[in-house]
């Protein structure tokens, strides 16, 4: 769940996405008077048979805060047990350190990681995001050019932030690398992000998770990306703490077995 941004400049701009859907709509009306229809269709729920108690394991939210974190109210949060907020400043104006606006982005960081504590949860640091690769044009990428010192930079400055503000967050380093809005680099410069801000984080904050590759994916044998990710995490000893993957549409319990049959024959310890 992703609530929009109060700001009237926000507004402004999704207006224009709001009538044009309205038109389209309009317009298939008026060339379809007669509206197809779907079949009659029922389900049976038997309220009597129980799996066991909830465990919200996945109640939480992407973006679900306003910038500064003062929204929305509690409840909101609590009804459903809310456990995880994952962000990093994403879309806000500057594009974030390549753009010279870090600040602003991190500051949104930092609040909305010190209400997710104070409501119960586990905020997931989106380092992606801070640097500015939120899926807009950037001018450069981490290692352009076999130089890493821009994003070593980059990292030491989010590393000592985190220090001073003393929160404990996972971190999940980098947004859907197989993509090209989020990486739009070869895979070897990635696993070299990968390696070096692994070992860093781990050097830092060794008590604190590590989350990947989270990428656009369906585990499977045959899915290149994630089996030359596995294999490389594997062969430098830089496996996550929580291995994830963003499946929309997916059957969670389909995806799980389909990842352990990858997990399994590399010796990567699971659940």
């Amino acid at each position: 769940m992703q609530l929009p941004r109060t700001s009237s400049a926000g507004s402004v701009r999704r207006l224009p996405a709001q009538l044009a859907v309205g038109v389209l709509a309009a317009s298939a009306l008026l060339a379809v008077p007669t509206p197809a229809r779907a079949a009659d269709e029922s389900i049976t729920v038997n309220f009597s048979v129980t799996n066991g108690a909830p465990t919200y394991r996945a109640a939480g939210w992407i973006y679900g805060m306003t910038e500064n974190a003062s929204g929305p109210p509690d409840h909101f949060y609590r009804d459903v047990k809310f456990r995880y907020m994952r962000a990093g400043g994403a879309q806000l104006p500057g594009s974030g350190w390549v753009g010279g606006n870090y600040d602003r982005r991190w500051n949104s960081t930092l609040a909305q990681a010190r209400r997710t504590a104070a409501l119960g949860g586990e905020f997931i640091l989106l380092p992606h995001d801070l640097w500015g690769a939120d899926g807009a044009a950037i001018s450069r990428f981490p290692g352009d050019n076999g130089n890493w010192t821009d994003y070593d930079n980059f990292l030491n400055r989010v590393i000592a932030d985190i220090r001073a503000a003393g929160l404990t967050v996972q971190w999940d380093i980098w947004n859907e690398p197989n993509i090209t809005p989020f990486w739009n680099r070869p895979i070897s410069q990635y696993f070299e992000l990968w390696r070096r801000t692994y070992q860093r984080i781990r050097a830092e904050f060794p008590n604190q998770l590590i989350v990947g590759p989270s990428c656009a994916c369906v585990p499977s044998t045959n899915h290149a990306f994630w089996n030359q990710y596995l294999d490389f995490v594997r062969s430098t000893n830089t496996v996550p703490d929580i291995i994830s993957w963003h499946s929309l549409p997916g059957d969670p319990v389909a995806n799980v077995a389909a990842a352990n049959a990858t997990l399994d024959p590399r010796g990567i310890p699971h659940p």
